[in-house]
Formats: C-alpha cells, sequence, structure tokens
C-alpha cells in the first residue's frame, strides 16, 4: 500500500481543501493501515469488535471527506450498513461468551458444537456486510464518490478483505449445511454482480461491482474449506488487490487529468495518453488472463467444486453461478478495453 500513500500525496494537493484537512486526510489513511494489520493479528473477538468498528469510522470519514451533499450521504449510509456487521459480532460475542465461556477465536473454532453454530453463522453474516455482499452492495458502490486513493486502498486492497480473511478464519468450525448454503451464497452473488457490472457506464461503478463479485467468489471458495479452494482464495485476495489497487489509481488519473469518468467519454484515449491505456490494459488483463494468479485461482475455484459434486450434487449450481460470472467478467473487461 505504499505505492498508494504516495499517490495519495500527490493527489490530495490538487483538491480544494484546507492545508489542514488535506494533512489530516493523509494521517487518516496511515491510521487505518495500522488499524487493518491489528485487526488481521488479533484472536480476541471483543479487540476484533472495536476495529472492525474503527474500520466503519475510518471509512464514514473518508467516504464524506469532501463534505459536500452526495458525499455525506453516501457516508452515512456506509456507517448504518456497516455497523448491521458490527451489531452482529457484537452479538456472536455474547453468545460465544455465554454458551462456549471464551471470547477468543481459536476456542471457540476448537469447542464448536453443531448443534449450536449461531456464534459462527453471526461472524459469517458480518462478512458479508464488510465485503458488500448483495444486499449490502450499496454503502461500497456509493464510496466511490470519495477521493480515489480511498477507493484504491479501503474498497480494493484492505477494508473489503475483512470479509473473505473472516471466513477464511472461520472455516474449521462450518458444518457441511452451513459451508455449502455460504458456497451457494457467494456463487450467486458473483454471478449477479458480474452481470450488473456489465450494463454500467461509470467507471468506479464497474470496478466496484467486480470487487464486490470477486469478493464473494473468495468467501465462497474459503467456506469450501478443502486445501485446494482455500489457495484458490488466497491467491485470489493477493492478486485482486494489486489489480484493483492499479485500475482505481487509474481511474483517479482519468479524473484529474483528463475530467473522464463515463466509458462512454473515453473513446480514443490511448491517442491523448498511452501510457495510462497501458496499465489499465494490465490492470484487467491481470483479472481475467492466463497466467496471471487472478485467472489461475478463478480455474482452481472451478476444479475445487467439480471434486465435490460427487458427494452433493448442489455444489454443480454453484460451479454454473460461477461458470457464468467468469464469463460475463471477461466480457465486461473486454467490453472497457475495446473502448
Amino acid at each position: 500500500m505504499l505505492n498508494t500513500q504516495i499517490y495519495s500525496l500527490k493527489y490530495i494537493q490538487s483538491e480544494e481543501l484546507s492545508e489542514f484537512k488535506k494533512r489530516s486526510f493523509i494521517a487518516l489513511e496511515f491510521f487505518f493501515l495500522a488499524v487493518m494489520n491489528f485487526l488481521v493479528s488479533t484472536n480476541n473477538i471483543e479487540i476484533f469488535f472495536m476495529l472492525f468498528e474503527f474500520t466503519t469510522l475510518c471509512s464514514y470519514l473518508l467516504i464524506g471527506y469532501r463534505s459536500d451533499a452526495i458525499a455525506t450521504s453516501n457516508a452515512l449510509k456506509a456507517l448504518w450498513m456497516n455497523q448491521i456487521g458490527g451489531v452482529v459480532i457484537l452479538l456472536a460475542l455474547i453468545l460465544s461468551s455465554l454458551h462456549y465461556d471464551t471470547i477468543y477465536f481459536d476456542l471457540l473454532i476448537e469447542n464448536i458444537e453443531d448443534i449450536y453454530l449461531i456464534p459462527i453463522a453471526l461472524l459469517g453474516v458480518a462478512a458479508f456486510v464488510k465485503g458488500a455482499s448483495i444486499p449490502f452492495e450499496s454503502w461500497l458502490l456509493g464510496a466511490m464518490v470519495a477521493p480515489t486513493p480511498v477507493s484504491a486502498m479501503l474498497h480494493s486492497a484492505t477494508m473489503v478483505k475483512i470479509a473473505p480473511f473472516l471466513m477464511l478464519k472461520l472455516t474449521p468450525a462450518m458444518s457441511e449445511f452451513v459451508s455449502l448454503s455460504i458456497t451457494l451464497f457467494g456463487s450467486f452473488v458473483f454471478f449477479t454482480a458480474s452481470l450488473m457490472a456489465l450494463s454500467k457506464d461509470y467507471f468506479k461503478e464497474i470496478l466496484g461491482l467486480s470487487t464486490i463479485a470477486l469478493l464473494a467468489l473468495m468467501m465462497a471458495m474459503a467456506s469450501i474449506g478443502t486445501a485446494e479452494a482455500i489457495e484458490a482464495c488466497l491467491v485470489l485476495m493477493v492478486f485482486h488487490a494489486i489489480s484493483k489497487a492499479l485500475l482505481f489509481l487509474q481511474a483517479g488519473v482519468l479524473e484529474k487529468s483528463f475530467h473522464l469518468k463515463y466509458m462512454r467519454d473515453i473513446d480514443g484515449l490511448i491517442d491523448k495518453s498511452p501510457l495510462v491505456v497501458f496499465f489499465i490494459v494490465i490492470g484487467f488483463a491481470s483479472l481475467t488472463l492466463p497466467p496471471f494468479g487472478a485467472f489461475i485461482a478463478k480455474f482452481m475455484a472451478i476444479e475445487s467444486l467439480s471434486a465435490l459434486i460427487a458427494l452433493n450434487p448442489l455444489y454443480a449450481i454453484s460451479l454454473v453461478f460461477i461458470a457464468l460470472g467468469s464469463v460475463f467478467l471477461t466480457l465486461l473487461y473486454f467490453k472497457v478495453l475495446t473502448k
């Protein structure tokens, strides 16, 4: 994320804000990164809840940073929707403390009973909220009004990655029914968000919906719990972070340097800035084509599901959703590139 911070230093100078607000913007980004590093290293559910709420607060402040009507409205939407995730984590914490007498993830997972999976289910709901899965997608799409470094850092490479991270943490405690349910729902969101993105014209919204789709795929793979599926999830997490950060930074260049936000306006961009087009092509190719990791991860996901169909035919539904969603995402990326 160092490159995003360097980008932020230049980007924020062109904003019509006071010097104090510009400096506080950079400070808030660094604070958020510190919170994220602490969040992924804690084993205490109480501390995890506190840090989860801090990420929500940072998101609210950064989305509404320009303080206009749209930014304020979208920041409030992100705040109350993410509070749903906070509330269910708090409920999971209370139930874990009462029934299992623990506030630690590892002890909860070790002692989990198939007849009392409510804490795990609630934490799973929190993951879907933070991952902006349907029907919570509007908070992430609304976040695109924030300064572009916010989209590049919070909403592609860091904050939303809490969702697959939490799902990977919970996988050992999931029953077969819970695992299958999350896999089916995640693959359905992947398919639906990919299809929705095809009809969009706003460049950041296209990137946002494809992020929602890929986050859902990561969570679906994490919930399966096999070694190959977990590996696919991890590979996709890494390559998605790199590719989407690059693409959001290019979206910022388009807005600041060329005043372009919509696909209908970028015809002939290669004549104005071949370098920007080159980076956009690299970004989309790394999500679509071999030998890049995102393509390999999708292939691994399909292979993982194919191996499970013999155990439960319902996995075939998930396989169809992922295959179709992958086709739609590929069409989406080529639709952008042909402009």
